[in-house]
């Protein structure tokens, strides 16, 4: 299945200078090569309607984030710079792996613990199997440079429809994972990471699935602290980029639509 390219804007001007690397060059051997259009969606005809957006009240965090902490905002199909970055470890007959780093911040005078964290999803897959997904906290990420993982693991995860549709194809899904446990972070900036899997080689779906984290564009609905723009990451040896800045083409992937569910302490 060919993936789609959501928009070709200066990011991926700046991916051609990233896939001229020589670790780059040593990626593109592999077979199947990866390409430049299975990064991204693609952009319909600029102001064209794909599905209307579901609007809920005005900076209410979805349902699913209960008690929530921290909602970058929903994504919004109609923007016409909305898209999706590759978000995954799938198809297990070439190792699909790619994640994207999201920002978030803990206030002075508190602290949080956090019981829980979700992405969302772009993605015509409708499943991930095993029904897990990957996921961490770091701290001090940077262009090339992962900082430090404060907190990792798999965890069982629900997949949940939003009642979003983009470009009349892709569903939106929520990936969460909860129940963590002896999660604290004092005040400070972080990066939170949810990865779903679709890894099961006895399932045909995983070969040819495609998933992507939605961004939010400082979308409606965020809740909490505003996620700082412009600060999100993407790592991928698959496609042969490390710790990139996420919106490196200077549009689009400015926040994306994820968060972070527990309890602030004073």
């Amino acid at each position: 299945m060919v993936k789609k390219v959501l928009c070709l804007w200066a990011l991926l001007a700046a991916s051609v200078a990233l896939f001229s690397l020589p670790a780059v060059a040593q990626d593109l051997s592999r077979t199947p090569v990866p390409k430049i259009s299975d990064l991204i969606l693609e952009r319909p005809t600029e102001g064209k309607l794909i599905a209307p957006m579901l609007v809920p009240k005005p900076d209410t965090p979805p349902a699913y984030c209960s008690p929530c902490l921290f909602y970058g905002g929903d994504f919004a199909p109609q923007n016409v710079n909305a898209d999706g970055l590759a978000n995954e470890d799938s198809q297990p007959d070439v190792g699909l792996t790619s994640t994207i780093y999201v920002p978030f911040h803990v206030p002075n005078y508190t602290y949080w613990e956090v019981d829980g964290l979700f992405q969302n999803i772009l993605t015509t897959a409708g499943q991930i199997d095993p029904k897990e997904a990957n996921w961490s906290i770091s701290s001090g990420v940077g262009a090339g440079n992962p900082g430090t993982t404060l907190y990792s693991g798999t965890s069982g995860a629900h997949f949940t429809p939003t009642g979003r549709v983009f470009l009349g194809a892709y569903t939106e899904y929520t990936l969460e994972v909860k129940g963590l446990t002896g999660i604290h972070l004092s005040p400070g900036l972080y990066w939170l990471s949810v990865v779903p899997l679709c890894t099961n080689p006895n399932n045909d779906t995983c070969n040819s699935a495609q998933y992507y984290a939605s961004d939010s564009l400082d979308g409606p609905n965020a809740y909490g602290p505003r996620e700082p723009l412009n600060l999100s990451f993407w790592n991928s040896s698959y496609f042969g980029v490390y710790y990139v800045q996420a919106n490196s083409g200077g549009k689009g992937f400015s926040s994306f639509s994820a968060g972070v569910i527990g309890v602030s302490h004073p």
